[in-house]
């Protein structure tokens, strides 16, 4: 069987780093997994974004402030430097485009990216807090969607990009026929959708964005609060690249000698390390700085060669409207472009703030994405690239982490026992499918062993036999085939 390598994403959330990737063993039959693994983490995305009369404030005001444009500029932002293309479309009782009504490059160098945030950030003045109408024709969008995503299906064949649809809404749809028939389609083409729930005060039913979701294959959520925003995109991205995610909120710390400033340290850990994307939500904060391990300050007005500075949004009054002469954002973000380029880029970054009150400062939150330019192989210590995973084999495993170049990652903390007490540590395990479909189900209950890590090495590794997998007696058949995907996570 072909060996498959694979780029993949590690997610920080308030300095919890967790890595992950998947590699496959198969049985007898060498399979084509190209449609199963993105080789890379950029993607081909549509966002959808609800503008129907139910998010206004004439109506049971869903997003009164409107914050789905917001939610579109962090994704944009999220998004790898290089490679991604994307188009995003606002929709009622027609859908118009946000820019372009094509996929468009949205790398760095194209200034797309700042021209579509800026669009979003355009409507977030025109509508936050303001009365407007039309029906929700969410099937109608849909089918955009899967058009926009059809279009560049043949290069998205040369360049592997995973293609995604991202629809905030309030699970309204006035056109169910057209919506279904648009969620077929995206079954047909394997298309993903992932959506978000927008009802604050909408006493209808979310079942249409669920049903969307779980029967793609995307995920569905249900945010409480705008700031949940971005660890929900994170988890977007980690479906793309097979990885899991953890959350830790952090609490900042009060910087020593003031009454209000607070700071929240970022590590960049090493030299694997390709993008690192930090979210802060501003409200009620001020003098806000990203400084560098060597305690130079970022400055945001001025170009950087590695740092990208991003607003996102406008503050709102009580009434929810955006004042006219208002210039202040509701969330910054800053996207660090390989750190390792720079040997002063690696160590503790730190970003500090005032708060207006001592509440406000100790509860804020950061948001951290790391993309990391690691890949995870499984190599078999036999003459064959091909094991048979049958009842009764014992095979060798062993799994390593590879840079960029090819070469064996030389950095032995990635290879660390698990420390349950200080949460520390990596966890490498090989979980047991009958059926290669079901990869998309695994959960805390799928049976896996655990590799062991080898720092010296520089390895996971383990015999495997099937019956170490701890299933029911008789659940392992010899007239069957087993796969055994592999997954590696834990604190860096």
């Amino acid at each position: 069987m072909e060996r498959i390598t694979k780029q993949f994403i590690a997610f920080i959330l308030s300095l919890l780093m967790l890595l992950a990737t998947w590699s496959f063993a198969a049985a007898e039959t060498t399979y084509d997994l190209s449609s199963m693994v993105n080789p890379t983490a950029a993607l081909d995305l549509v966002i959808l974004l609800d503008d129907s009369g139910s998010m206004s404030k004439q109506s049971k005001g869903n997003d009164i402030p409107s914050f789905r444009y917001d939610a579109a500029s962090i994704m944009l932002n999220m998004c790898e430097e290089e490679g991604t293309k994307a188009a995003v479309f606002r929709f009622n009782n027609a859908v118009k485009a946000i820019g372009s009504n094509e996929l468009t490059s949205i790398d760095m160098n194209g200034r797309v990216r700042k021209k579509l945030t800026t669009e979003l950030d355009e409507r977030v003045r025109a509508t936050a807090g303001k009365n407007y109408g039309g029906p929700t024709y969410l099937g109608a969008a849909l089918q955009k969607a899967v058009e926009v995503l059809n279009h560049g299906a043949a290069e998205r064949t040369e360049t592997g990009r995973a293609p995604v649809i991202l629809i905030l809404a309030d699970g309204t749809a006035d056109d169910t026929d057209v919506l279904e028939e648009a969620k077929n389609e995206c079954i047909k083409q394997g298309y993903k959708v992932y959506t978000v729930l927008l009802m604050k005060a909408f006493d209808g039913s979310p079942d249409n964005l669920r049903d969307l979701a779980e029967q793609t294959g995307g995920k569905f959520f249900e945010p409480t609060d705008a700031s949940e925003l971005p660890q929900m995109f994170a988890q977007v991205f980690a479906d793309q690249t097979g990885a899991e995610l953890t959350f830790d909120k952090k609490a900042p710390e009060r910087v020593a000698g003031t009454q209000n400033t607070w700071e929240i340290k970022i590590p960049v850990p090493n030299r694997s390390v390709k993008e690192c994307n930090i979210m802060l939500p501003v409200q009620g904060l001020s003098h806000i700085r990203l400084e560098r391990p060597d305690g130079s300050v970022v400055n945001a007005d001025e170009d950087n060669d590695n740092v990208y500075y991003y607003q996102a949004g406008f503050q709102t009054n009580a009434r929810g409207e955006v004042p006219h002469d208002s210039t202040e954002p509701r969330f910054i973000q800053y996207k660090i472009i390989r750190p390792t380029q720079d040997n002063t880029d690696l160590g503790i970054w730190k970003m500090t703030f005032d708060a207006e009150d001592a509440s406000r400062g100790a509860n804020v939150s950061i948001t951290v994405v790391f993309n990391y330019n690691l890949t995870l192989k499984t190599n078999y210590e036999e003459d064959s690239n091909e094991i048979v995973a049958k009842k009764g084999d014992r095979f060798p495993l062993v799994a390593q982490f590879y840079e960029e170049n090819g070469r064996t990652s030389n950095d032995n903390m990635l290879y660390r026992v698990w420390d349950e007490e200080n949460k520390s540590g990596i966890v490498c395990r090989a979980y047991l499918f009958i059926d290669k479909a079901d990869f998309s189900k695994l959960n805390a209950n799928t049976p896996s062993v655990v590799l062991e890590p080898d720092g010296d090495l520089l390895q996971f590794s383990k015999d495997i036999n099937l019956k170490d997998f701890q299933i029911d007696k008789g659940s392992i058949r010899s007239d069957k085939d087993y796969y055994l995907p592999t997954l590696s996570s834990g604190n860096r």
